[in-house]
């Protein structure tokens, strides 16, 4: 694992499917032999996908990548810290997570 790329899944909007399609995803197994994933986003986000799925991950917040993501029972979140947890209901649209996604395009195109 020690050679393995650190692959960073941003999760799009904290209150929509993304979290819950990382948590999927990273409960399988299957990603940590291929790299070492780090999330980034909110953790709380991913705390409220994980409790959805019932899987039996924990997560926790790192501060860099390095030595993130090595644990397979536990989901790595790089978190800006930009998002209060109260900001985010599951599965309904609002200015404050939508602002904290990263684009869907490149800032470049949007002149």
């Amino acid at each position: 694992m020690a050679n393995h790329p650190v692959i960073g899944i941003f999760m799009g909007d904290p209150a929509g499917i993304g979290p819950e399609v990382i948590a999927k995803s990273l409960a399988t197994g299957e990603v940590h032999p291929l790299c070492v994933p780090v999330v980034i986003g909110s953790a709380y986000a991913m705390e409220l996908a994980v409790k959805v799925i019932e899987a039996p991950l924990t997560v926790g917040t790192v501060a860099s990548a390095a030595g993130a993501g090595r644990n397979p029972g536990r989901i790595d979140v790089l978190d800006p810290g930009n998002l209060k947890p109260e900001e985010i209901v599951t599965g309904q649209a609002s200015a404050a997570c939508g602002a904290r996604s990263p684009p869907l395009r490149c800032p470049h195109c949007l002149r």
